[in-house]
């Protein structure tokens, strides 16, 4: 299937450096999961901090970080039509639109998934854990 489609490339195994540099190159990224996770794919994250926009399966976690129209587009991942309105939609945006929507996960990225605040939450959800034993 993607030999056939000149608008994707399989890439194969890469490390993280190379990961990041694909993606923040992409013109978008796919998350077409089926499974619904603990929390949100670090993809969907990692995404939002190179300003790719993201376009995923509207399940689990997934649609409190990607808004519709606002951090990404969403679609139902066993509707096949729905996927490719989904990714149409990235497609046909402007490059204003296209600003916007990484814009908006950028500041999503910055506010609450860099490295720092991740870190601090932590910290402090082990600090409170530790003084709840003591």
């Amino acid at each position: 299937m993607v030999a056939k489609n000149r608008n994707l490339e399989y890439l194969g195994m890469m490390d993280k450096s190379q990961i990041m540099t694909e993606l923040s190159s992409s013109k978008g990224l796919i998350v077409p999961s089926v499974c619904y996770e603990g929390g949100v794919p670090l993809t969907i994250i990692e995404a939002f901090g190179t300003c790719t926009p993201v376009v995923a399966s509207d399940i689990g976690a997934i649609p409190d970080v990607v808004k519709e129209g606002k951090t990404g587009f969403l679609f139902n991942p066993n509707n096949a039509l729905s996927i490719v309105n989904a990714i149409g939609r990235v497609s046909d945006m402007s490059t204003v639109e296209y600003t916007e929507v990484t814009q908006k996960a950028l500041v999503l990225y910055q506010q609450f998934y860099t490295r720092d605040i991740v870190v601090r939450k932590l910290s402090t959800e082990y600090e409170m854990l530790i003084k709840d034993k003591s």
